[in-house]
């Protein structure tokens, strides 16, 4: 049995980053889902009942979602994109002028050591506000599973040894 979790790190795919914990993440918010995938099922008239032939028309998507509730600059950057100048505590993230996808690797491994590896993901994130005394300011993502570009390494793989 696997529950919990005890890291999320994820790696921006462009430029030189390295595999990091993205931090703290709000409970009973990540989740790791997959969806069906489309299916078009064609009837013969002779037997109506039940399909002649099944086609996949399109795969079923693989996401994880969730909020993360540690906004500093550095998170910023690599959930939504734009630049950091200063030093902290000083220092200051400007947004990038359009809404960003980022493509990812990523790594969660759970409270028993169990690792789900993620070598590409296309994230999305948003802004989660909630300025008030009973939850605190987020930012909501979802990461959704591509496949890797070399065409031989899995979309992902649940088992190993965690990264360093």
């Amino acid at each position: 049995m696997d529950y919990g979790v005890k890291s999320l790190k994820i790696k921006l795919l462009s430029g030189t980053d390295t595999l990091k914990s993205l931090g703290q993440i709000k409970n009973d918010t990540l989740k790791f889902t997959s969806a069906k995938p489309t299916l078009n099922k064609f009837y013969a008239a002779q037997a109506p009942d039940y399909p002649a032939m099944i086609v996949k028309d399109q795969e079923g998507e693989v996401t994880i979602a969730g909020t993360l509730m540690e906004l500093d600059t550095a998170n910023c950057v690599r959930m939504f994109g734009g630049t950091v100048t200063g030093t902290p505590p000083a220092d200051v993230w400007t947004p990038p002028r359009v809404s960003s996808t980022i493509e990812v690797s990523a790594e969660v491994v759970t409270e028993t050591g169990k690792v789900l590896s993620f070598p590409r993901m296309l994230m999305v994130a948003n802004w989660n506000w909630s300025i008030d005394r009973k939850n605190v300011v987020g930012i909501d993502f979802t990461m959704t599973v591509l496949l890797p570009t070399d065409g031989v390494t899995a979309p992902y793989t649940i088992g190993g040894t965690p990264s360093a």
